[in-house]
C-alpha cells in the first residue's frame, strides 16, 4: 500500500471512530506523513528531533484547539546561555477561557540523542520541569500539571499536584519511544495505549480549578534559584557527614 492510500484510509477511519480515539489516528497519520522507509545514519539535532519525530507523536495528544486547550513549541533554539532561555521551557500546554485568560497546564524540555550520556543536563530538565509544573500550581488555577521530558526518541511524561500542605508530588505516568522510521513503526503500535492513557489523564486532571477547589492554603513558596543551584553544585567536600561511628572493641 502507497503511503498516500495509507493516510486516506486513516482519515476515513476518523468518521468511524468515538472522539476520545481521533488523536490517536492523528499520531498515525502524522508518522506516515513524516516518517522515512529507513534508518538515518547521522546523529539528529534538536531542531530536527522535534520537527520530525516529536511533534507528529505530542502534539496530537494535547493539542486540542475545539475547546480551547493548545499546544505549542516555544523555543526550538539551543542557546541555553541566555538568561531569557534559561528559563524558558522548550514546549507548553495552555488553555484560554472565554474571558481570553491563558492559564498554563503543562511543559515540555528536550535534549537530543547525544546527550543521554550526560546525566546533569538530564537531570537539571528534570528539575526544571518540576519547578515549571510547581509555580504553575502555586497560582492555583490548575488542579494538576503536566512535563514531558523528551532525550532524544524516549519521551517521559510526569503529573505534578498539591496533594498536602508543601506537598507537590510529581510523578512518572508514562514513557514512549517516538518512531524514527517506518522499520520501528510496528513496535510504536503497541505503546498507543499507553498515548490513550496519557491524553485521558491530561485530559481529566490538567484543567481549570474551581473557586471551591483552592489549594491555597497548602502553596508554599519555592526555593530560590541561587539556593536550587547550592544544592545542585555541592562539592565532594560539602557532603562528609556529621555523625561519624566508631566500632567498639
Amino acid at each position: 500500500m502507497s503511503r498516500t492510500k495509507a493516510i486516506i484510509q486513516l482519515a476515513n477511519m476518523m468518521e468511524r471512530t468515538q472522539d476520545h480515539n481521533i488523536p490517536i489516528l492523528q499520531i498515525l497519520i502524522n508518522c506516515v506523513t513524516k516518517l522515512s522507509k529507513t534508518e538515518k545514519n547521522y546523529i539528529v539535532k534538536e531542531t530536527e528531533l522535534i520537527t520530525n519525530y516529536l511533534d507528529p507523536v505530542i502534539s496530537p495528544m494535547f493539542h486540542d484547539p475545539d475547546n480551547n486547550r493548545l499546544f505549542r513549541w516555544l523555543n526550538q533554539k539551543n542557546n541555553a546561555d541566555t538568561k531569557e532561555e534559561s528559563t524558558r521551557p522548550d514546549g507548553g500546554m495552555t488553555v484560554v477561557n472565554q474571558l481570553q485568560n491563558v492559564y498554563a497546564l503543562g511543559f515540555v524540555e528536550v535534549k537530543a540523542i547525544d546527550a543521554c550520556g550526560n546525566c546533569t543536563l538530564t537531570h537539571m530538565d528534570t528539575l526544571r520541569l518540576a519547578i515549571f509544573c510547581k509555580s504553575t500550581l502555586d497560582k492555583d488555577d490548575v488542579k494538576c500539571a503536566i512535563g514531558v521530558q523528551a532525550v532524544g526518541t524516549y519521551v517521559t511524561f510526569f503529573l505534578c499536584t498539591i496533594e498536602q500542605e508543601a506537598l507537590y508530588p510529581f510523578v512518572k505516568i508514562g514513557r514512549l519511544d517516538v518512531p524514527t522510521s517506518f522499520e520501528n513503526l510496528p513496535s510504536f503500535l503497541s505503546q498507543l495505549d499507553t498515548c490513550a492513557r496519557i491524553i485521558n489523564t491530561y485530559n481529566t486532571f490538567c484543567v481549570k480549578r474551581r473557586q471551591e477547589e483552592s489549594a491555597r492554603s497548602m502553596i508554599r513558596p519555592s526555593l530560590t534559584q541561587a539556593q536550587l543551584m547550592d544544592v545542585l553544585h555541592l562539592k565532594a567536600s560539602d557532603t562528609s557527614p556529621t555523625l561519624k561511628l566508631t566500632p567498639t572493641a
